[in-house]
């Protein structure tokens, strides 16, 4: 049996930007604290997406 010990905000936050995530929420397995929240969110990020930022494109005549 692994014991695995739970990851800092800072360390939740740093993987969010590693794997491009919309945002990072903090749950609990075990009491289930939190858990709404994060199917919530996950429903709000798939049906309502930030749009995405248009690159800006250089003409050169």
């Amino acid at each position: 049996e692994k014991k695995l010990a739970p990851i800092s905000i800072l360390q939740g936050e740093a993987m969010r930007k590693e794997i491009g995530a919309v945002k990072y929420l903090e749950c609990s397995a075990l009491t289930q604290k939190g858990l709404k929240t994060v199917f919530d969110e996950a429903i709000r990020a798939h049906l309502c997406p930030k749009p995405k930022e248009k690159k800006k494109k250089c003409i050169l005549f």
